[in-house]
């Protein structure tokens, strides 16, 4: 199951003043508990570690540990949200983590 999260902010979250400009990742986790999240964030480290803590309902669903199965970086967040959106309305996991990890090994072999 992929939760669907908010793009509510969180303490060091992905919120950028307007025309601001700095690269951005879109990510998938994989919890213990076989459940998947994806997200985008400006500083995927920080956003990890908000993960760990299990700061939202949405993190503590996914169990105990996690791993970054897949993440990509994009230009903008605006394009990050742009991919996250569209890796959501797959609605299935395993298609997401193939899409994303594909289109960074096409563009890693330019």
């Amino acid at each position: 199951m992929v939760e669907q999260g908010t793009h509510k902010p969180l303490v060091g979250s992905s919120t950028l003043p307007p025309g601001s400009l700095c690269m951005a990742w879109v990510y998938i986790l994989r919890g213990s508990s076989g459940r998947h999240y994806i997200g985008s964030a400006v500083d995927p480290d920080a956003r990890f570690r908000q993960h760990l803590r299990a700061h939202t309902a949405t993190t503590k669903r996914l169990g105990d540990t996690l791993e970054v199965v897949a993440r990509k970086e994009v230009p903008t967040l605006s394009e990050a949200r742009k991919i996250e959106r569209s890796l959501k309305r797959k609605k299935n996991p395993k298609l997401a983590i193939y899409d994303l990890q594909r289109v960074a090994r096409e563009e890693n072999s330019e």
